[in-house]
């Protein structure tokens, strides 16, 4: 019966999957899909492999810039959507499906093993699959590192309980395998440095039935290779592109804390009420504990800490509020990386930054609501309401993959969202000069420079304008 529900939950996972990104199929290429794929040379040069893996991201496209980015894997994937249709979105599409699909069922295996119950699995699953928030990871086809670099974690994640189980020669193997998963996702996306932390606290969590885990030094020596390999990793990668800060000026350390309470409490509001998404995020000026802006932040921040907190106390015995402890901590040490308090990103806050954050928390949602109603006759009500949010979440997802049809319609939408976005006016200027449209075209430039005077792009692109170089072309 159990396995008939498992193979019932792989098939509606896919299913959904396919149900909510079919429409992303015919949207164009957006943003830096145009750099990455229209104007990347290396897609184009035979027997590019090792240029590949021993340059940035963005090294070969035109014009040339060495960003801060070293993905080869994600590099080598865009070379293989190549290969097979050329500069056909379609098939890069399909891709990005196909990954978020993988790592749907990786998180259902992974969720099965650690509830043994499959509804909540499935249902946990199945949220994520649908959530309209990964529609930056997935339905955008430069996001998929985020969805390359999931893949390995999951897969850490299994080899490694595979290892705590096994015996004789085939332990060493199940270590193996956890490391290369581990060079793989260091390939995909940077922040994939972070895994071992995230290994660490599933250990902690969950190896000892009884209770949380008692390290003692040897068992600490299992991370000590995933330590060397990071090691090795940002040497290379040094080497090739230089790690350095991301944005022009910096924020104070006790200003970043501040941003990190409101990249909390927005990452939590929109794992459960997904409205009003976009990719333009900017942070009030007014960074203070007493500001208006980050006072209500500060305070949930404070609250959701508590909770964490006294999770934790009662998880030391109990199995079942250790789950609910692993999944808001896993929320919290897979999101820290992200709230720019250590190193500085090149922004404030990204949806598709919540993509592995969120599996914790929506674990700890549906697994607390499905055990802790047992006995109060609520159950029945907790799986329609789950239900419900799937449906509810789907039909958000059909209609945000709209928003990345095309240039137009996604620069559009970010201006009716993000009116701040220079970035959005001058992308969309350019656009209406595709269009011929020169005097709209130059009104948005100049938007673009109400909004940021020292937008460089939007005013080179406008001197290019006012002097005649766009009508040459």
């Amino acid at each position: 019966m159990r396995t008939m529900t498992n193979a019932l939950s792989i098939i509606l996972i896919a299913a959904a999957c396919f149900i909510v990104y079919r429409n992303s199929f015919d949207n164009q290429f957006v943003f830096d899909d145009n750099i990455q794929i229209k104007d990347n040379t290396i897609l184009r040069k035979p027997g590019s492999y090792a240029d590949i893996v021993t340059h940035s991201l963005t090294h070969f496209c035109e014009p040339k810039s060495e960003g801060q980015f070293y993905r080869p894997l994600q590099s080598l994937t865009l070379l293989a959507d190549y290969n097979r249709g050329k500069l056909d979105p379609r098939g890069y599409h399909m891709t990005n499906t196909l990954l978020h699909l993988t790592v749907c069922l990786l998180l259902f295996y992974m969720l099965l093993s650690i509830t043994k119950i499959p509804a909540v699995a499935g249902l946990a699953a199945l949220l994520y699959t649908v959530h309209p928030i990964h529609t930056e990871a997935v339905t955008y086809i430069s996001g998929r590192a985020d969805s390359l670099s999931s893949i390995f974690l999951l897969l850490m994640l299994i080899f490694q309980e595979r290892y705590w189980r096994a015996a004789g020669s085939s332990k060493p193997a199940f270590y193996v395998l956890m490391v290369f998963c581990f060079i793989a996702g260091l390939l995909s996306k940077e922040l994939a440095i972070a895994f071992p932390l995230l290994l660490l606290f599933h250990e902690y969590c969950l190896r000892d039935k009884q209770g949380f885990f008692r390290f003692k030094p040897k068992d600490l020596a299992f991370y000590v290779p995933l330590i060397l390999t990071a090691i090795i990793w940002l040497v290379i990668k040094n080497n090739i592109i230089p790690t350095r800060v991301m944005i022009k000026y910096p924020a104070p350390l006790d200003a970043r804390l501040i941003m990190a309470c409101m990249s909390i409490a927005n990452y939590t509001l929109l794992s459960f009420v997904p409205m009003n998404l976009h990719m333009e995020y900017r942070y009030p000026p007014d960074i203070s504990i007493m500001s208006a802006n980050y006072s209500g932040p500060v305070m949930f921040t404070a609250i959701f800490a508590g909770l964490v907190y006294l999770a934790w106390r009662k998880a030391r015995r109990d199995r079942n509020n250790r789950i609910v402890f692993f999944g808001l901590g896993w929320f919290m040490v897979a999101l820290t990386p992200y709230l720019n308090i250590f190193f500085q990103l090149n922004a404030p806050f990204a949806e598709h930054w919540v993509y592995i954050p969120e599996m914790g928390l929506l674990l700890s949602a549906v697994y607390a609501a499905y055990h802790f109603t047992r006995s109060s006759g609520m159950r029945p009500a907790v799986l329609a309401i789950c239900g419900i949010a799937a449906v509810i979440f789907s039909v958000l997802t059909i209609r945000q993959n709209t928003v990345w049809k095309d240039e137009t319609t996604f620069n559009t939408y970010t201006i009716q969202h993000a009116p701040h976005s220079a970035n959005a006016y001058n992308n969309l200027a350019i656009e209406y000069i595709y269009k011929k449209d020169y005097a709209k075209a130059a009104a948005l430039f100049k938007k673009a420079l109400d909004a940021d005077p020292e937008y460089e792009p939007a005013r080179n692109n406008l001197k290019k304008l006012e002097n005649g170089g766009y009508l040459k072309k």
